[in-house]
């Protein structure tokens, strides 16, 4: 033979086998390659309930901007800007003999100073079926509108019917001095059954809030009494 072409031979051979000998190499490397092992961890535990900033007696209305508020017993019912976090839900309780005569909510950014001044926002809704055996509506509108009428402006009493209840109301403005918060006191009766109760409503507002009025007048309901 050639001694060239064995010369050839031989290196084609030697390249072959090392070819061969590189590639099982190659695969044996992959094959031994392991995946990282998997860290455990224990589970997370949940994360804390979101504590609601709504007062206990309250919920998120189905209008933007108000709450639905209740009273401690569930006899009633309405809804206050959702600003208006200060609420009480006691018993309506007579001043004069501290009787309890039915229900009541009182909502406001700051009862303490609803109750004290005219220059403060806030609401007041009570229904008593003792007031009913007592006197009409009308009486006990004299009654309730007269602690406005010393530092307020009547404008006029008007009647009321929101298809419920029907009564009347009166209006005050410059509460407090000129430029002041307007007063609307409402005393009304069920127009199905008047003797069953009286309602009465008193709103303080802002100058020209008419929006929160409506709100209240359109969702204060005696659910039970």
């Amino acid at each position: 033979m050639n001694k060239k072409l064995l010369t050839i031979l031989v290196g084609t051979i030697f390249a072959a086998i090392l070819i061969s000998c590189s590639m099982t190499d190659m695969f044996k490397g992959k094959e031994e390659v392991q995946p990282p092992p998997v860290e455990e961890t224990e589970p997370q535990p949940p994360p804390p309930p979101v504590e609601s900033s709504l007062p206990a007696n309250c919920v998120e209305s189905d209008d933007s901007g108000y709450i639905t508020c209740y009273d401690d017993l569930g006899g009633i019912v309405v809804d206050v800007p959702d600003y208006w976090l200060d609420v009480n839900g006691g018993e309506w309780e007579f001043t004069d003999t501290g009787e309890s005569i039915g229900y009541a909510i009182s909502a406001a950014p700051n009862l303490d100073d609803f109750n004290s001044y005219y220059d403060a926002e806030g609401m007041f809704f009570g229904a008593s079926d003792t007031f009913a055996t007592i006197g009409g509506y009308v009486q006990f509108l004299d009654v309730y509108s007269e602690d406005f009428r010393g530092g307020c402006t009547l404008v006029g009493r008007y009647d009321y019917d929101d298809g419920v209840y029907r009564g009347k109301y009166d209006l005050f403005e410059d509460c407090g001095g000129r430029g002041g918060y307007d007063t609307y006191v409402l005393a009304a009766v069920d127009k199905i059954d008047p003797t069953a109760m009286i309602v009465l409503v008193i709103i303080q507002v802002l100058p020209g809030d008419t929006a929160t009025v409506e709100q209240i007048w359109n969702t204060f309901l005696v659910l039970d009494l």
